[in-house]
């Protein structure tokens, strides 16, 4: 996919740049809400039941995904940066991910247990064979350098979401949450730089 080349392409730009160059490869993530459901691809499936109310909802319940807390991500980011400051000894590609494989359906019924919302009009859509395999990151060099703090920073799913969720909802964001319309500037810039020397 483009989306796929855009990554790759940024990616080797950055290798090319700085043999001590570090990336880390993340899946799919979900943290801290500001203004909207929609700000995580994750969460967003809540504001889509949200949204239809009593109307029915088909959500995909074959691809399995690694959903990922980002605060989860910024503690292995600080670890990382330590140890690169005292040692220097972390350079090249490196992943990161939850612990929990789940469908997207998997992981709106429990965002909707979560927040006491009824998904019984959610209906479990299937997807081709091929585009229903998921990808598990191999994570095992980052686990190594974590050592004993690995656990720390692999939030149980439901623990996220409860994090996630409990205060949007309970301060009355969720009641009021639209659609992201558009992405940042920085974003916008990011990728029509990515795109002009493509």
């Amino acid at each position: 996919s483009d989306h796929a080349w855009h990554k790759f392409h940024a990616e080797q730009r950055i290798l090319a740049a700085s043999s001590r160059a570090t990336i880390l490869r993340v899946p799919l993530l979900y943290g801290p809400l500001v203004s909207s459901l929609d700000e995580s691809p994750v969460t967003a499936l809540l504001g889509e039941l949200q949204r239809r109310g009593a109307s029915r909802m088909e959500v995909d319940d074959t691809q399995l995904c690694y959903p990922t807390w980002t605060c989860d991500v910024a503690g292995v980011l600080r670890r990382l940066a330590d140890r690169e400051r005292s040692t220097a000894d972390v350079a090249g590609i490196l992943h990161w991910q939850g612990a929990e494989r789940l469908t997207r359906y998997a992981m709106l019924q429990a965002m909707a247990e979560v927040v006491g919302i009824d998904a019984s009009t959610v209906s479990r859509g299937r997807r081709a064979p091929l585009e229903a395999q998921g990808v598990i990151l191999d994570c095992s060099r980052l686990e190594v350098i974590l050592g004993d703090s690995v656990t720390r920073f692999r939030t149980p799913f439901r623990e996220g979401l409860r994090r996630c969720l409990d205060p949007f909802f309970k301060s009355g964001l969720a009641a009021t949450s639209k659609p992201k319309k558009s992405e940042s500037l920085f974003e916008e810039l990011f990728w029509q730089e990515l795109e002009r020397t493509r």
